[in-house]
């Protein structure tokens, strides 16, 4: 056989030869490249809240059970180093931790700009009549909501301008609670039961995943229990869409299945066609670096975590020494804040107020930082009038420098039209709160107006019927227009309430004398001088 027609010419051999070894790296750098992944680092956030401060707040979901079982999953199944997951449960996730872990003090710091970060928030939400959809953190205060919650569409710029990472995934398993307005008065939006986003205003690296539809509550934990399935089912090959619509099938599924009572749950993904291919699960390029600074900043979180635990508890001098182990160097004006949130809770006032001095020199456009200060200095004797506006003036909504702002002014005749213009602006996020009523109360009063002062009084009322206060200011006001049998009943509220007020007695003495009864209004007198035989400084006895 002649084998001269299937053998190559000799002189091309050594071109080949050429070719085979340029070809064998390229062939290993496209290798290597698909093992390393895509990211050069990849970082992570983990919120959940199971408990709040407010004691008027509560879930009996493990809600932050699902963060700690996520967060443990991000690194067992998603190849996420353990020192790349921040975990902020319970009292570690306040409104200060949350916000600067996204921002400046973490998040900030680390993300580079070919890394990965995903950030999963598990707590309770309230869709406000304004459209906004606002986050509970472990210190929300339900008497002074929108200032101390955080809203959603705030939450999202914040990581969109502070986080410069290649790609960003936010996960929000987020429960309704009806909390804020049952308590302050804020209006819920009819309907409306999560957080949902425009698609088109996150960019082309931002996906949101929302529990369910905005139209829909969340129930329990069945997005996350079908999430870290999901996760545990789903090799390194497996990109975000894959992972959601996992999750998101499982979450029908339970919620028709095992959630009796409920209507159907549906999870969303709003983001870009380019992100579904997000390789969530794919190993970074890099170990995890942080800055000193950085660890520094985890620390500084866990003890203030456990220092308010602590606190929620009324264990204030065990806060005060885990606070006192934070070094100097480490020194944050959250921490500042915390040590005068200590002492004004101990009525040490000077100290509150050098303590919250502080937080404000560092983050002096802090609304709340400034208002507690205002509070301290006015408790202590002092003049926190000027802090009280500046922070008005950092956030028109902050209810506690309107409140300020009114009581440090009472007496300057010619503030009462601006102070009620305050009240009046703060009725429209708080339109059912019986306190704002009764201020307006007295602020129509103070003005003369004393048929408007009625009408917010009885408001005050009918919001709040267990208010002795506000039925006494409202027993006031008739019998000052002549309404003496409806003044009568008002103050006989007062009583039943209050059985030991004297205030209480003297007034229903007097709208009796009104409506001439002269024995009931000696017994009421009888009653009056019996409860305030120890007040020795009452100038009516």
């Amino acid at each position: 056989m002649n084998n001269s027609k299937l053998s190559l010419p000799l002189f091309l051999l050594p071109l080949l030869l050429i070719m085979a070894m340029v070809s064998l790296p390229a062939r290993a750098a496209d290798k290597s490249a698909e093992q390393s992944g895509v990211y050069k680092r990849k970082w992570a956030v983990v919120i959940g809240l199971h408990r709040f401060e407010e004691s008027r707040l509560g879930s009996n979901l493990k809600l932050d059970q699902s963060a700690t079982d996520l967060a443990r999953l991000l690194v067992e199944k998603g190849s996420f180093e353990k020192d790349a997951v921040l975990e902020l449960t319970d009292a570690a996730a306040s409104r200060d931790a949350i916000l600067q872990s996204l921002g400046d003090k973490w998040l900030g710091k680390v993300a580079d700009k070919d890394d990965l970060v995903f950030i999963y928030l598990s707590t309770l939400c309230f869709p406000a009549e304004n459209g906004q959809v606002y986050l509970l953190a472990y210190d929300t205060d339900l008497d002074n909501f929108f200032s101390t919650a955080i809203s959603v569409d705030d939450l999202v710029k914040r990581v969109k301008s502070k986080v410069g990472a290649k790609d960003v995934v936010l996960v929000a398993q987020t429960l309704f609670t009806g909390a804020p307005q049952m308590v302050s008065g804020a209006r819920t939006r009819f309907g409306v039961y999560n957080a949902g986003v425009e698609a088109a205003s996150l960019g082309d690296n931002f996906a949101f995943i929302a529990s369910s539809k905005k139209n829909q509550p969340t129930w329990g934990t069945y997005f996350s229990d079908s999430l870290e399935k999901a996760l545990k089912a789903a090799d390194q090959g497996k990109n975000l869409d894959d992972i959601f619509r996992f999750a998101h099938d499982g979450t029908v599924r339970s919620t028709v299945k095992d959630c009796r009572g409920c209507k159907i749950q549906t999870p969303v993904y709003y983001g870009s066609a380019r992100t579904r291919k997000i390789a969530l699960l794919s190993r970074s390029r890099l170990k995890t670096e942080k800055p000193a600074a950085v660890s520094s900043f985890e620390n500084v979180v866990n003890v203030c975590g456990q220092a308010r635990s602590n606190l929620t508890y009324g264990k204030s001098m065990q806060a005060l020494n885990l606070l006192s182990s934070i070094k100097p160097s480490a020194n944050l004006p959250l921490v500042d804040y915390l040590r005068g949130t200590v002492y004004a809770r101990r009525q040490e006032w000077d100290k509150a107020s050098d303590y919250f001095k502080a937080a404000v020199v560092g983050n002096p456009g802090d609304s709340i930082y400034c208002s507690q200060l205002a509070n301290a200095l006015t408790e202590g004797n002092g003049d926190g009038s000027a802090d009280f506006r500046k922070a008005y003036d950092l956030d028109h909504r902050n209810v506690d420098a309107v409140f300020g702002i009114a009581e440090t002014s009472a007496s300057d005749k010619n503030a009462r039209g601006a102070t009620l213009k305050l009240l009046l602006n703060l009725l429209v996020d708080y339109p059912r709160s019986a306190e704002l009523h009764d201020r307006l109360s007295y602020a129509y009063r103070d003005q003369g107006k004393l048929d408007l002062a009625i009408e917010h009084a009885h408001e005050a009322v009918l919001l709040d019927q267990n208010s002795w206060t506000s039925f006494m200011n409202l027993g006031t006001l008739l019998l000052a227009k002549g309404a003496n049998n409806e003044a009568q009943a008002a103050f006989r509220q007062v009583l039943d309430l209050h059985p030991d007020s004297a205030d209480g007695y003297f007034m229903l003495a007097r709208a009796l004398e009104k409506t001439e009864d002269p024995e009931g209004a000696a017994l009421a007198l009888e009653k009056f001088l019996l409860v305030s035989a120890e007040a020795d400084d009452d100038k009516r006895i």
